[in-house]
């Protein structure tokens, strides 16, 4: 039998048509002469339409008779109606939605609010905004609007935003957009500001800072403004007139009548905080930066005390000044370019403590970093987001901001997810993410949430050839078994990614005009939609390939009157590139082992054996992941490192080693090291000790900020790196290491970064010698299960259809039971 839930699924899958019932009146109660309630009743006019003819009448509040839908703000004017009880002392943007079968009231502590009561309340009745994009959206098939319900709630956060790093190079894709940042009640009452401002402060005075040299760091020649100002804080004058700035604009704009909640006063990108003798009797790079601040916000508060000064932490101005803070300054902390000392977390705590509210800026997706690889992205990863999201809230951050980039297929579900974290930091994502699927793809759901699931969790840069044609294969099986109207085009932009996917792969594997120019192109025929990342690719890889006419101009070769790429044209160009794409031969799946045993004297080749000190010449870089066994407890247990072979002296960051309890999934991100030592050597052998540790077996995490590292394991202690799709090992240099294949493996994959050199136990060398990315396929010989020997690696590294360890001594070496 058909359970409720099944026919509720049907009614959305089948919503996508024109409406089918006769038209329905609503009368809706509202103060519309409020420009911003009117904008929210419109909204709500256009989605109730949108599921069935509706006549919408528009009525005064004062008229409501208990029947209909009142959208009220309870601290503007009289209403007929009392709020809950807690309502009003509950935040700006608090809100209530009752219904009783006749009526429903959506009552807010502000218009803000309100929107986010009636956008709640659509959720109620069947309505999902999943993606930036109408296809994305889930309408209901037939309206119940007065179900019964009683709701309030309020934020997590005062300040809640994802933006797009790049932009979008589309008008209809920036009002998709913006739509969806109300529809999921993002933004929030704080309205946080802490950009770099010193260039739009010399932009407004360009007249003045032209007569004043002396406020510039380093100092230009007068007349002349610097390309990237930055201030001299030190001087009085400048200090004065940045004050007087800032006053004038608040009172520019209290007299308009829109009166600013923050303004920013964070120094312009890059480094090169002032440095003069003077700069430097403010105390740290950080005082410095914060001096500036604080004076502005202590002179506008007696005036303008609803309103906050907003910096970043960021860079080298990250680390928490020794100064106390005013109370009316918002630091916004980046969650990377930390060249501090302190994890992100320590920073938390340590800014709280000077006194200033503390929000988070995270870095969700950054094309630079991860070009719409699925994966690469912390937004792709979403029980990772929203791990982290948690982590800070409950750390007390009042704000989170989520730098971005377009691209919805791949980073959608991240995004949407944590709307709903951000707006509940309690909110439990499982049962919405299954809802997901189920409504965006009716019968084909399961082969969709296991693609998601394994993009969720893909560790490669460049995307492999057997990945993207089983990813075809799997939304061409989708098509054939789900043909509703809604569904199709959800499915046109999964397999408008995939067609990306190969583009780019194209490039990555060969950099020339032919593929570049065919990548952007595409990209620029998908920019509406959103569901790639089309535009910021001209900027990263146009911009960056030295390739005339790539660059991002307006007379770019990629810029195309071709219309946006239609679906019976896609379906054309993955089914002609699918053709000569090859499934490689499958290898055995292996994952880390709950039992580990070492190397047996039999499994050891004397021809590939030597001293394990040779062990010494390996090198690691970045975060790499160890597991350890303890026979006993010892103080003839330790661990020596030495370190900074990249002699960079401004890299005051320790290598950090964390001891945990065992995690075979190596997931210890939520849980607390044993020990923890921190190297901060210059190419000094150092040794920790591991006496303490009791009999077992761990997780070792080393994270290295570029520094350089080699590391050993005194003899009684065994040993292996571990190899993760999503945690590879990350080498500076290896040429004396172990892998271990077991009996009856016939290939296993080697996806590297760079040059690999095997010999096996037979005696027979394996060398791929291209200096680049590249997913290959080793075959195992008669006579090869055993130890085969790394003669040499360097960068990333990953190795599949083998247990995932790589040994540096073979008598140490873990591997499974």
């Amino acid at each position: 039998m058909f359970s409720l839930r099944n026919w509720l699924l049907i009614g959305c899958l089948l919503c996508s048509a024109a409406p089918m019932h006769a038209q329905v009146q609503v009368e809706v109660y509202a103060d519309t002469q409020r420009d911003s309630l009117k904008k929210i009743v419109d909204m709500l006019g256009e989605q109730l339409n949108r599921s069935q003819a509706v006549k919408m009448v528009v009525r005064h509040p004062s008229a409501y008779r208990n029947s209909g839908v009142l959208i009220a703000n309870i601290s503007y004017g009289k209403y007929p109606v009392k709020p809950p009880t807690s309502l009003p002392s509950s935040g700006t943007e608090a809100f209530s939605v009752v219904a009783n079968g006749q009526t429903v009231q959506i009552l807010g502590n502000s218009d803000m609010a309100a929107g986010h009561g009636m956008f709640t309340w659509l959720e109620s009745i069947g309505y999902r905004f999943y993606f930036a994009n109408k296809d994305w959206h889930i309408i209901p098939g037939k309206l119940d609007l007065y179900a019964k319900q009683n709701v309030q709630s309020k934020p997590s956060f005062a300040h809640r935003r994802i933006f797009y790093g790049y932009g979008t190079g589309s008008p209809e894709a920036d009002k998709d957009f913006a739509f969806w940042m109300q529809a999921n009640k993002m933004g929030g009452s704080l309205n946080a500001i802490f950009g770099h401002a010193y260039d739009d402060i010399v932009a407004r005075n360009t007249e003045v800072f032209k007569q004043h040299p002396e406020w510039f760091y380093p100092i230009p020649a007068r007349g002349t403004l610097p390309a990237n100002p930055k201030f001299d804080m030190s001087n009085e004058a400048l200090v004065q007139f940045v004050i007087q700035d800032v006053l004038k604009r608040l009172e520019s704009a209290a007299k308009a009548g829109s009166p600013l909640k923050m303004i920013t006063m964070g120094p312009s990108d890059d480094v090169g905080t002032c440095n003069t003798p003077a700069c430097q009797k403010l105390g740290s790079l950080t005082d410095r930066v914060y001096y500036l601040v604080n004076r502005v916000a202590k002179a506008i508060r007696p005036k303008f005390p609803n309103t906050m000064i907003g910096c970043l932490a960021y860079s080298e101005y990250i680390e928490p000044p020794n100064i106390k803070l005013e109370p009316n300054i918002y630091v916004s902390i980046t969650t990377a370019f930390n060249n501090s000392k302190l994890s992100t977390v320590q920073l938390v705590d340590a800014w709280k403590k000077t006194g200033a509210m503390v929000g988070m800026y995270d870095y969700f997706s950054w094309f630079a970093w991860d070009q719409d690889v699925p994966g690469q992205s912390i937004a792709s990863r979403v029980k990772e987001l929203e791990k982290n999201i948690k982590r800070y809230y409950l750390k007390g951050a009042k704000g989170y901001d989520g730098e971005s980039s377009i691209g919805w297929v791949s980073k959608g579900l991240g995004y949407y997810l944590t709307s709903r974290v951000m707006w509940n930091a309690g909110t439990e994502t499982g049962p919405i993410k299954k809802e997901f699927f189920d409504l965006s793809f009716g019968k084909a759901s399961d082969q969709m949430q296991s693609l998601w699931e394994e993009w969720a969790n893909y560790g490669f840069s460049q995307p492999r050839e057997s990945d993207i044609a089983r990813w075809i294969d799997i939304a061409a099986k989708a098509d054939q078994t789900e043909k509703n109207a809604s569904v199709v085009k959800r499915l046109f932009q999964v397999k408008s990614y995939l067609y990306y996917l190969i583009l780019l792969r194209n490039y990555q594997l060969d950099k020339s005009e032919k593929n570049l120019l065919t990548l952007l192109t595409y990209g620029y025929r998908k920019l509406d939609d959103g569901s790639i990342a089309g535009y910021a690719a001209f900027w990263e890889l146009g911009n960056r390939s030295g390739i005339p006419g790539m660059a991002y101009a307006k007379d770019a070769k990629w810029r195309t009157n071709e219309p946006q790429v239609r679906p019976a044209e896609l379906d054309n160009l993955l089914r002609s590139a699918r053709s000569s794409l090859k499934i490689a031969a499958s290898v055995t799946k292996y994952q880390p082992s709950m039992k580990l045993k070492s190397v047996t004297a039999g499994q050891l080749v004397s021809k590939l054996v030597a001293d394990s000190a040779a062990s010494l010449n390996n090198s690691f870089l970045l975060t790499n992941e160890w597991v350890m066994q303890l026979k006993s407890k010892s103080a003839a247990n330790y661990i020596e490192i030495r370190g900074d072979f990249s002699k960079d002296l401004n890299n005051i960051k320790a290598i950090i080693i964390s001891i945990y309890p065992y995690a075979p999934d190596g997931d210890v991100a939520d849980l607390k090291p044993l020990l923890q030592f921190s190297y901060i050597g210059r190419n000094e052998k150092t040794r920790f000790s591991l006496g303490e540790l009791a009999a077992g077996t761990y997780t070792i995490l080393i994270e290295d900020p570029i520094k350089l590292y080699w590391i050993r394991f005194s003899d009684p202690v065994k040993y292996s790196a571990l190899m993760r799709p999503m945690r590879q090992l990350q080498i500076s240099s290896v040429n004396y290491a172990f892998i271990y294949v077991p009996e009856g493996v016939k290939r296993f994959n080697v996806i590297k970064s760079r040059t690999v050199r095997f010999l096996s136990p037979t005696g027979r060398e394996v060398k791929m010698v291209n200096d680049r990315v590249e997913d290959l396929q080793v075959e195992v010989k008669p006579g090869e299960a055993g130890l085969w020997r790394i003669l040499f690696a360097t960068d990333r590294l990953f190795i599949e259809g083998i247990p995932p360890y790589m040994g540096l001594s073979p008598r140490q070496m873990l591997i499974p039971e």
